[in-house]
């Protein structure tokens, strides 16, 4: 056989058995993606809101202490708050949310997801009566949930401070809090209050032109 053919028979044979070892790792790549497991397009995750750090659902129930300090630093007082989460309700066209604080006396504060965040818009004092409306919206917690987000209501001034805070109350110590310092700018009273994912408010101070504070601590909480 001339050598011209030879070769020629030769690369045919390499050309077969390339194609033959390619269908077989096709084969093995085939058997192989089979075995693994079926990875689509990423579920759709629920992004993180306000309600995750100031809960709003009926049946969510917090205890907290409060204790008054004069401005030496010396404790001066010590009560409980204890605050509940009831029924949504319509007001005045709207769904909110009432909270039912006890303290020496029981209010109830009806709160609404504003476009800005959670606030309070009405009060009802005492177990009877009618809910009086807020000249302006009370925010208790502020989005988007962004450093520096700053939101300002009638006299209140709101600014988060920070998003990855730990935080250490009675009830336990919790990372990753949310930092929210509220100025009013009318009497220059001071709140900062700590909030965390799935729990709510861990701790709130409250600082006075005169030097008297105010300190809100988390004790219990349960869902």
């Amino acid at each position: 056989m001339p050598k011209k053919w030879v070769l020629l028979s030769l690369c045919v044979c390499f050309l077969c058995l390339a194609v033959q070892v390619r269908a077989v790792d096709n084969d093995k790549k085939k058997e192989i993606l089979e075995q693994l497991p079926q990875l689509g397009p990423p579920e759709d995750k629920k992004p993180i809101g306000a309600q995750d750090f100031f809960p709003l659902s009926q049946g969510w129930e917090w205890v907290y202490s409060v204790t008054a300090y004069d401005p030496a630093g010396k404790e001066v007082s010590k009560e409980r708050l204890t605050i509940k989460n009831l029924a949504s309700v319509e007001l005045e066209g709207k769904k909110v949310y009432p909270q039912e604080y006890r303290r020496k006396s029981v209010n109830t504060f009806y709160y609404a997801q504003e476009s800005k965040g959670i606030a309070a818009i009405a009060v009802k004092q005492g177990a009877e009566g009618k809910p009086n409306n807020f000249e302006h919206p009370l925010y208790m917690f502020i989005t988007p949930l962004a450093k520096g987000t700053e939101v300002t209501s009638g006299e209140l001034k709101l600014v988060i401070d920070d998003l990855k805070d730990t935080v250490t109350v009675p009830a336990g110590t919790f990372n990753n809090c949310v930092k929210i310092t509220t100025i009013n700018t009318k009497n220059n009273e001071e709140i900062t209050a700590w909030f965390a994912e799935g729990v709510g408010r861990l701790k709130s101070v409250i600082k006075r032109p005169d030097g008297r504070k105010s300190e809100i601590l988390l004790e219990s909480y349960k869902k």
